[in-house]
């Protein structure tokens, strides 16, 4: 199943938007989804079902707040540090180190 949890351990609301892969080659898009997440919150969010469970990508970016923030990373070759990141962990973390967004991944 493609689920997993997204931490928000920012000071600012975070849009996700979740580049949800058809099958398993990374050329091939089902579909884009979005979500919210609270500053400081965690959210277990399920985006597709067990013949698509992987992420080709997500961008991320504040919402609201005095300045607007955003990253973006794509799989573009399955096995890639950016493949890697979001499908071999259960657990996205976003952070902020001074004005840039840090995307990491962890098996809680």
């Amino acid at each position: 199943m493609g689920t997993k949890t997204f931490n928000n351990k920012t000071n600012s609301s975070l849009s996700l938007q979740l580049f949800v892969r058809k099958g398993d080659n990374p050329a091939d898009l089902l579909n884009v989804q979005s979500l919210i997440i609270p500053a400081g919150k965690s959210e277990r969010y399920t985006y597709s079902d067990n013949g698509n469970p992987y992420l080709n990508g997500m961008g991320v970016s504040t919402n609201g707040g005095p300045d607007a923030i955003s990253s973006g990373e794509y799989v573009i070759q399955r096995g890639s540090a950016v493949d890697n990141l979001f499908n071999q962990n259960d657990t996205i973390t976003i952070g902020m180190t001074g004005h840039s967004l840090v995307v990491q991944s962890s098996n809680a």
